[in-house]
């Protein structure tokens, strides 16, 4: 997205960023600098390394070095490129000011979408019946070049019903955003409650998202208990009645460490045999918000959305990876992020990858 010259001028752009990363909500509730001057100066040393990467931009920028999409190796997407004329035309839009927005769209585009990825890989390894299920819908779509480079149809991808439904259910776990709202006009009179005018209300996404009342459902979707990961959650089946036991592709979200051996590998030919299901968040706008909603809406869900089903598709076709922690910790939520988006995993989770034969 930034090109090559933020990573090449900032050897460790990475690691500072990461360091921002674990100490934003702490910046975000305004401490004071001196109580927490670790933290500030995470901060400022990403934006340090910002303002040297837009010095090279102005500098260096060479427009005959643009490709046919607009990628450039100065400052990599058209989209950044783009931003930049825009801050050009506006007077008060000083060094500090661009840095800083730089760095809340590259936090935007990695903060939310790396932990969520991560989550949704182990949540489908975990189970290994639900993994051979995930890789024979993923094969569906692979596209391999004559040179032997692994693609996909990505619109086909990620429009897959079932791919769609593990990502649905990935964030209706892992996310939990603080939500600003207010009545502007007048009063609201909500259930007995009396919110005045111009007030404040916190809304929290995630005690929606686990409402055991709102998710037992009467529909054709599973009705599963809400502490699980289901990955057939957000699948309707218009052509046959769901019942209401577990499915095999479910995992607790409490036994994170269980690994249940599949009866049989199922083929491509046998998932097509299936009824096909459909994706659906039917009956959802109020539960399921891990992007917020309205005209606030995270603008890049569309993106995050594909970042992450396409991630996915390509780490299980390229590795074997397996969950080796002896000790047998579950992995589970890092709730010092909640109100800020993906939660990250508590602790390290170590796993063993191996590159696989095909």
């Amino acid at each position: 997205m930034c090109g090559q010259n933020l990573l090449s001028k900032n050897p460790t752009f990475v690691e500072d960023f990461w360091a921002f990363d674990k100490v934003l909500p702490r910046l975000a509730k305004g401490y004071p600098q001196w109580l927490f001057p670790q933290s500030y100066r995470a901060r400022d040393k990403c934006l340090t390394s910002l303002k040297r990467w837009h010095e090279v931009i102005r500098t260096h920028f060479n427009e005959s070095a643009v490709d046919s999409k607009g990628w450039n190796p100065a400052y990599g997407a058209e989209f950044v490129k783009n931003r930049h004329i825009m801050w050009s035309k506006m007077p008060r839009m000083n060094a500090d000011a661009a840095a800083a927005e730089d760095l809340g769209m590259i936090w935007a585009l990695n903060g939310n979408s790396i932990p969520n990825s991560f989550w949704m890989i182990v949540e489908v390894i975990r189970n290994a019946e639900l993994l051979s299920r995930i890789r024979c819908t993923i094969d569906s779509y692979r596209i391999d070049a004559d040179i032997g480079v692994t693609g996909f149809d990505y619109a086909k991808l990620c429009d897959d019903p079932l791919l769609q439904s593990v990502y649905a259910e990935t964030l209706r776990l892992h996310v939990a955003i603080f939500m600003m709202r207010g009545p502007a006009r007048a009063d609201l009179n909500l259930r007995g409650w009396r919110i005045p005018r111009d007030a404040v209300m916190v809304i929290s996404s995630y005690n929606a998202q686990t409402d055991p009342k709102a998710w037992s459902t009467n529909d054709s979707r599973p009705s599963q208990p809400v502490g699980r990961f289901c990955a057939e959650r957000f699948l309707e089946y218009p052509e046959s009645k769901v019942n209401s036991t577990t499915p095999s592709s479910e995992t607790d979200q409490f036994d994170m460490g269980a690994h249940h051996p599949p009866k049989s590998k199922p083929s491509t030919k046998d998932i097509e045999s299936q009824p096909t299901p459909e994706f659906s968040l039917k009956g959802r706008s109020g539960d399921w918000i891990p992007y917020g909603g309205g005209s606030r809406m995270c603008p890049g869900r569309h993106f995050a959305k594909q970042e992450m089903i396409s991630s996915l598709a390509i780490m299980l076709t390229l590795f074997d990876i397996e969950l080796i922690d002896e000790a047998g910790r579950i992995p589970e939520n890092d709730m010092t992020g909640f109100g800020y988006g993906a939660l990250s995993p508590k602790g390290a989770t170590p796993v063993r990858m191996r590159l696989r034969g095909g």
